[in-house]
């Protein structure tokens, strides 16, 4: 992928196949972002569909609403959150890979899974079984971020995966309503908890809900499971990895701080959401820089 980004960006910085446009250079790229009128994100019909029709998740907005929105979630997330979830994250990664006796699957079975439990502790979810709740988010972004041509199956099947996750948060808000948890240790309230506390309408509630839920477990696995995939390519990766976190955990700060260099070396070397993010050519139009010509409406560009 490197290669051929290296030899777009020199050669032919914006190749054209078919329907599908990418741009590879970053003026390019600026380009297309400062003008939503022409390139629109693609997420927002979809984005209110999954969630439930009601509203519209950040990701489908342009301007002052996208930024209300933008403020309301970053005004849930607190700075002790960082702390819960990393120690919350080793727990359940602990008990796992002791159940595993000495043999794990470690994109399913440890990363996915974690990503799963953690999640759903974090939002304030009660999860029969984590792994569905996890197929189901990933039935929803294959369908955000990897289907640029719109496949009728993968559509089907990311519905049907929304409408599980929002029955999820449906029966989380109902015992929300007869009753509040105890507060968990190290993280107080649960995020749908801190929603509902700001007067968020239900409809948006689950908008940002299934949003955050698909941008947690999906986006973490793959992320991690890129991480891996990169360590095992490179000499030494993965034993250097090993080591540091070893080391970490028996409370040397420098190794801490080697260890993560080389995972996010590691990420950005091998970025979870490769190539990039999709727009439409929502009418005719041209990047500036490069003078390329889109080709008419609903045409996809990166």
């Amino acid at each position: 992928m490197h290669t051929a980004f290296a030899f777009f960006r020199t050669f032919w910085p914006i190749p054209k196949f078919g329907r599908l446009v990418i741009i590879t250079r970053d003026a390019d790229v600026r380009d297309v972002l400062s003008k939503p009128g022409v390139f629109g994100v693609p997420y927002g019909p979809e984005m209110k569909e999954l969630g439930g029709g009601e509203a519209t998740f950040v990701l489908g907005l342009e301007g002052v609403e996208q930024q209300r929105q933008h403020d309301l979630i970053r005004g849930l997330i607190r700075d002790e959150d960082a702390k819960w979830l990393i120690t919350r994250s080793r727990e359940i990664a602990d008990t796992l890979i002791d159940a595993s006796q000495g043999r794990i699957d470690v994109m399913k079975d440890l990363i996915t899974r974690v990503a799963s439990e953690t999640c759903a502790e974090f939002f304030g979810l009660s999860v029969d079984d984590p792994d569905a709740f996890a197929e189901w988010a990933m039935s929803i972004s294959a369908l955000l971020f990897a289907d640029p041509f719109g496949n009728p199956a993968t559509r089907k099947l990311g519905l049907a995966g929304a409408a599980r996750v929002r029955s999820v948060i449906d029966a989380a808000l109902v015992r929300l309503s007869v009753t509040r948890p105890k507060p968990r240790e190290g993280l107080g309230k649960a995020i749908l908890e801190r929603l509902v506390d700001t007067g968020t309408s239900p409809g948006e509630i689950r908008a940002v809900m299934v949003g955050m839920i698909t941008g947690f477990i999906p986006t973490t696995t793959l992320a991690a499971g890129n991480i891996v995939e990169q360590l095992l390519g490179t000499r030494g990766g993965l034993n250097g990895a090993a080591e540091a976190a070893r080391e970490a955990r028996n409370g040397d700060e420098s190794a801490r701080n080697r260890l993560q260099q080389l995972l996010f070396e590691a990420a950005r070397l091998n970025p979870a959401l490769n190539p990039g993010q999709w727009r439409y050519a929502l009418q005719d139009g041209t990047v500036t820089t490069s003078s390329v010509h889109t080709g008419s409406p609903q045409d996809r560009s990166c």
